[in-house]
């Protein structure tokens, strides 16, 4: 993984970085994260994909359940387990699937999280923005999901690669009006957005 470029610089130079300044520390987790997502979402988008759908979904399975990177094949199938043994949170109720694999379970119940959101979302929003926005999932599925269709949808994160592969996912359907921003919570700024007259809607989802 040391090899995978950021901007001009690789993990490795990264990590030797942040070996003084800690708070980099968490943005390499997820450069690391996203560089196996971004192997796999290049894949999946040469097969010929463009169902944006489709596209979320296969990535997100893809990374998750069949991760080149031994350590974090390891940490998603703990990760799996664990969800598997306490459940979600289904209409105010801890609900548990003992037999239904947890590759599916996603598809079922995160769109449940994004109906609040949704909701607030009304067609003359014309910013959806989220914050941390990883590679887009959310924001993806927020506008699958009955978004408002023509908005602007923002994905701000502090990772390149995640910028990368939404920007890619987004190109890919050419579906969803997306743009992607450097975003660091540390140093919250708002300033690139511009016309502060159209009328946005900020999204933060805890996963």
């Amino acid at each position: 993984m040391s090899d995978i470029k950021t901007g001009e610089k690789t993990l490795k130079e990264l990590k030797l970085i942040a070996e003084k300044k800690p708070e980099l520390g968490k943005r390499l987790d997820y450069e690391a994260v996203w560089a196996t997502a971004w192997e796999q979402c290049q894949k999946i988008i040469a097969e010929g994909e463009t169902d944006l759908s489709r596209l979320v979904l296969r990535v997100r399975n893809q990374y998750r359940f069949n991760n080149s990177d031994p350590n974090l094949a390891k940490k998603y199938r703990k990760d799996e387990e664990n969800r598997k043994k306490t459940g979600y949170i289904f209409d105010r109720k801890l609900v548990r699937f003992d037999s239904m694999s947890t590759r599916f379970q996603p598809t079922m119940l995160e769109p449940l999280k994004l109906i609040p959101i949704i909701e607030s979302c009304g067609e003359d929003i014309e910013r959806i923005i989220e914050l941390g926005s990883g590679w887009g999932r959310n924001i993806f599925k927020v506008w699958l999901n009955g978004g408002a269709r023509n908005a602007e949808y923002w994905a701000l994160d502090i990772t390149e690669t995640g910028a990368k592969i939404a920007n890619a996912v987004a190109q890919a359907s050419g579906k969803i009006n997306l743009i992607t921003h450097n975003f660091d919570f540390n140093f919250p700024d708002f300033s690139f957005l511009g016309d502060t007259n159209k009328k946005p809607s900020f999204l933060q989802i805890v996963p």
